[in-house]
């Protein structure tokens, strides 16, 4: 990444359109969505209730790693507004998956 790059403006939940696997943001946060999950999967570890806190961090820690790596320090604050700006969208990409509805946005 680079530290000129932009925070993606971002539609509101209801304007989220579907995944395009041509879509050049859509297919490398799929990838990225994958390797993760694989990852994982490979770990053989297991998050019970009582762990789900710590993991959550945990992982959120090693995403900010890799960010922050990619970046100079001075975009360290634009990484930070982008992880909080997509959450919600992330959040949602999977109970989409789950065939859940959406979340409420706060507004």
């Amino acid at each position: 990444m680079s530290n000129n790059a932009k925070i993606v403006e971002l539609p509101s939940l209801e304007q989220m359109s579907d995944f395009d696997p041509n879509d050049p943001f859509d297919a490398t946060a799929e990838k990225f969505r994958v390797m993760l999950i694989h990852t994982f999967l490979e770990s053989g570890e297991i998050i019970t209730y009582e762990d789900i806190n710590p993991a959550i961090y945990g992982m959120l820690v090693g995403i900010a790693s890799i960010a922050c790596s990619c970046s100079k320090p001075d975009g360290h604050l634009h990484l930070t507004k982008a992880m909080i700006a997509y959450l919600p969208y992330a959040v949602n990409a999977v109970r989409e998956m789950q065939d859940l509805p959406p979340l409420p946005q706060d507004n």
